[in-house]
């Protein structure tokens, strides 16, 4: 049975099939190892990330609580213009009225 050319292929076949699957399975383990050096960095990465993020969301929070500050002293400034201009309309009233008397 030996000498029979089909039993001598199969069992080449066989153990170049073999010798295949250990080697993906050894590609797969050097690729395993190598993502799993890999993901420390990438977990580093990405808290650095989220701690960015994090200061960018506290700076804008306290941008947006210095927008609100800023609109309401404009505000109150507007309205005490506003008086301002009606008492100076007031007096530029009497003014002329006595402008009118004297004059």
């Amino acid at each position: 049975m030996a000498d029979d050319p089909g039993e001598i292929n199969v069992a080449g076949f066989t153990h170049a099939w073999m010798r295949r699957v250990e080697q993906l399975i050894g590609n797969s383990d050097r690729k395993l190892d190598k993502t799993i050096a890999i993901l420390p960095r990438h977990e580093t990465r990405i808290s650095r990330m989220e701690h960015s993020f994090g200061m960018i969301k506290f700076d804008m929070t306290n941008v947006d609580g210095h927008m609100v500050t800023f609109t309401t002293d404009t505000l109150k400034l507007v309205g005490k213009i506003d008086t301002l201009n009606e008492k100076i309309d007031g007096l530029d009233s009497r003014v002329a009225g006595i402008k009118g008397k004297l004059g």
